[in-house]
């Protein structure tokens, strides 16, 4: 079944799907080892659910734009924010961009970055300075994008 609607999927859009060789071999010499696999599948699955759906929300934590002295993050996720847009428009699906997480913690959850007894975010007015920045570094990227169409400005 899942073969089965990946083709008939693949027909019905056949002039937004699949990349030559070349193209793939790029993309994998352009990839650390082991990422072409994960990606490859994350694609299949987005090709067989762009039958059923029309918007995908993407979280991504502030570190993937400001990271302070101090803090134990590592930047890099930018880039792949950046292809998955690229890939949502090839397979025509809309974006919502989710601010996951902010300086300080706006919730103390693990999902927002940090796990604190108490959220510090709004005891702060540095974290919340900094999480505009941020949100007006994402508003001004994909500024006039037909695919990211709402950034959520901050998850819980």
């Amino acid at each position: 079944m899942h073969t089965t609607a990946t083709a008939n999927w693949r027909k019905r859009n056949s002039g937004i799907t699949g990349r030559t060789s070349t193209e793939s071999a790029t993309l994998r010499r352009s990839l650390k080892p082991g990422e072409f696999c994960s990606i490859s599948r994350y694609k299949k699955r987005l090709i067989v659910l762009t039958d059923r759906l029309n918007h995908v929300r993407i979280p991504i934590g502030y570190w993937a734009f400001d990271v302070a002295e101090g803090e134990p993050y590592i930047q890099g996720a930018l880039h792949y924010l950046k292809k998955a847009v690229e890939w949502a428009a090839e397979y025509k699906l809309q974006v919502i961009i989710d601010l996951h997480g902010a300086p300080g913690s706006q919730n103390g959850f693990d999902n927002s970055g940090q796990r604190l007894p108490a959220p510090q975010w709004q005891t702060d007015e540095t974290y919340v300075s900094r999480t505009d920045a941020v949100l007006l570094k994402i508003a001004e990227l994909f500024k006039g994008s037909e695919t990211v169409t709402m950034i959520e400005p901050l998850n819980e």
